[in-house]
């Protein structure tokens, strides 16, 4: 059985110049969202994330999830995505049963973290995606930036946990599920062989990312060699144009 990460890898190795993510302003091939991975796995151990720990991604849909996902995945660290359309007080729950010790979130979101960060009795460190490092927050491109774009060293298996994701809480509190790479593989299986994939056949991202749905679709695309675009669109240049 294979871990997550192998599949980017593969991909990686057999053709590179593959396009594999895309928005309207960047794209990246599969040997640069490998490459990236390789340095978010780098930076998360740079920020006292080993095998087994949690840390938070609190972002829309951006290119960053897929770097962040296999990062994660090869140095065995356990990303715990939040669900950026509740209000502040509802991640204070999930970020301190998760035990998370790093919360990465998109600028956006950095004075929500804020207003509750005397609550999180668990994270250590803060990382800014796309803003200003401020208030003790930390650059999240330029701590990948600093990392060097070689595979970490870390063993995982396929028994290893791959993320742990919250439900909604309808019948109480929301409950931390814990999927292997084992677990989402077959899952992979029963989905590529359901779909017509092929490489570089784009598939369009409208889930958000933080869900299980839009993250297993996105490892499904990887899998096969897909191209993934991201259906957000900006609303004033759209207009504007």
């Amino acid at each position: 059985m294979m871990r997550i990460h192998d599949h980017l890898e593969f991909w990686a190795r057999s053709r590179p110049d593959l396009l594999c993510c895309r928005d309207d302003r960047r794209q990246w091939s599969y040997r640069e969202v490998d490459e990236r991975a390789n340095r978010v796995g780098h930076a998360l151990r740079a920020l006292g994330v080993g095998g087994g720990e949690r840390f938070s991604v609190l972002a829309k849909n951006c290119l960053e999830w897929l770097p962040i996902y296999y990062g994660a995945a090869k140095v065995g660290a356990v990303p715990v995505p939040l669900n950026y359309r509740l209000v502040p007080r509802e991640w204070i729950h999930l970020l301190n049963d998760s035990g998370a010790k790093t919360v990465i979130a998109q600028a956006e979101y950095v004075a929500g973290i804020d207003s509750i960060r005397s609550e999180l009795f668990r994270v250590e460190r803060f990382v800014a995606v796309g803003g200003s490092a401020a208030n003790g927050w930390e650059d999240f491109d330029q701590l990948v930036d600093a990392q060097p774009t070689s595979k970490p060293d870390a063993v995982t298996s396929p028994d290893h946990e791959l993320y742990q994701m919250y439900t909604s809480g309808t019948t109480g509190l929301p409950k931390g599920a814990v999927l292997t790479h084992a677990a989402i593989n077959v899952n992979l299986q029963q989905i590529t062989s359901a779909m017509a994939f092929s490489p570089g056949m784009g598939v369009l991202t409208v889930m958000p990312l933080f869900h299980a749905g839009a993250a297993v679709a996105s490892f499904a695309q990887v899998a096969v060699g897909g191209s993934a675009a991201n259906g957000w669109e900006d609303f004033d240049q759209l207009v504007d144009a």
